[in-house]
């Protein structure tokens, strides 16, 4: 996924903090912070559909995500991977366009 918007965080230097709770509490929030971005790109790049030019084997790493599908002059179709509880097994399902 490519973002259009790149973002650049310069994080202080915690070691001008001057006692050692202060840095501790500065180093878990920047982790903190640092872990809630990392998520939020994750989940952003779980949501765009990936295109490919063939659907590879449906699988719980493929859970929910959605790939596109394109084939020369045929249209691109669009599919994402559900679990089929009455089979017990992932597969991918098309997604019609409107």
């Amino acid at each position: 996924m490519e973002l259009r918007h790149k973002v650049t965080m310069i994080s202080p230097d915690i070691k001008l903090a001057k006692d050692e709770g202060t840095q501790k509490v500065l180093t878990q929030l920047v982790k903190q912070l640092n872990d809630m971005y990392k998520n939020v790109y994750d989940d952003l790049s779980r949501i765009l559909p990936e295109t490919v030019s063939s659907l590879p084997s449906a699988g719980s790493e493929y859970l929910n995500r959605f790939m596109t599908v394109t084939q020369g002059s045929a249209s691109d179709k669009l599919y994402i991977c559900i679990y089929n509880t009455s089979t017990s097994s992932y597969e991918w399902k098309e997604i019609s366009y409107v």
